[in-house]
């Protein structure tokens, strides 16, 4: 999945646990599906994708009989006296993790939140949805701020790191930039190294850091395109296109716009502008699309 569908992803599960929200994200992707079931905001439990590890893998037994669901087989296993309660309840964490992890690698994915739905055998002891998704993202992504030259600052919706289990380098990091803003070799040198780099995509993927020279600019993009849609410009105009644009042209030119107006980018007092934007985009690439 490229970083634009994570990012929309992520920060859609990061709302729906903010509105404290009960029910299943359906995750489809070309070869797996996967489906996160929310309980009062909170994942409790995810089935699939099958390729990532079972129970018997994570808690080192292996003889143990194959389960795709995993938590009668635990139940099992605590009786057996083969492991022990917390042992069970971490592999499930840690399953749940790889399992979110493998459906955020497909190269396509959609989904859909289905409210009320309930997960059949939710986890006793669940994670919390901050902490499942910086995990799964920082999995999947690679060392692209090295790449990135400019300095990083935490924005508003870094808040939620407060509350999320940091390992002592991450907190670290959240502490530096609550200070100031620092460029990511600095960062590397405070946050132990490379490591440093994966959290910072992760955190840079839901919304967390930005570079610190885009705030002016954001502010602009979210003017201007705002105008723009209110002037009822035409969508190839709205979307900053050529006349010969093709619907693959339009998608592109939504993905690069959205980076920039993202309501998870700006304070409380821009979110409903910023979504009204968006909502605007999305808007004009289906007009676009119709042609």
């Amino acid at each position: 999945m490229d970083d634009l569908s994570v990012s929309i992803f992520g920060r859609a599960v990061l709302r729906l646990a903010r509105a404290e929200a009960t029910g299943r994200v359906a995750i489809h992707g070309a070869r797996t599906t996967a489906h996160l079931f929310l309980s009062g905001g909170t994942p409790v439990a995810l089935t699939g994708p099958a390729s990532t590890p079972t129970l018997g893998e994570l808690v080192g037994i292996a003889d143990a009989p194959l389960r795709a669901d995993g938590s009668l087989f635990g139940q099992a296993l605590i009786r057996a006296g083969r492991a022990t309660p917390a042992a069970v309840s971490a592999a499930l964490r840690r399953q749940m993790r790889a399992r979110l992890a493998a459906a955020l690698r497909e190269p396509d994915i959609s989904f859909a939140f289905v409210r009320g739905e309930r997960a059949r055998r939710p986890l006793a002891e669940p994670m919390s949805a901050v902490d499942l998704l910086l995990a799964a993202i920082r999995a999947t992504r690679s060392h692209d701020m090295l790449d990135r030259r400019g300095a990083w600052r935490l924005t508003p919706s870094a808040d939620v790191l407060t509350t999320a289990s940091l390992a002592p380098a991450e907190a670290a990091l959240l502490g530096a930039l609550k200070q100031r803003a620092f460029d990511a070799n600095t960062l590397m040198a405070i946050g132990g190294g490379v490591s440093a780099l994966r959290t910072l995509e992760s955190w840079r993927c839901l919304g967390f850091v930005e570079e610190a020279d885009r705030g002016s600019g954001r502010h602009t993009l979210l003017l201007q395109t705002r105008q723009a849609l209110r002037r009822a410009d035409a969508p190839r105009r709205v979307l900053g296109l050529p006349a010969r644009a093709t619907a693959r042209d339009a998608r592109r030119a939504v993905r690069r716009l959205a980076r920039g107006v993202h309501p998870d980018l700006f304070p409380s007092s821009l979110q409903e502008a910023s979504a009204s934007v968006l909502r605007g985009l999305l808007d004009a690439e289906a007009a676009l699309q119709r042609r």
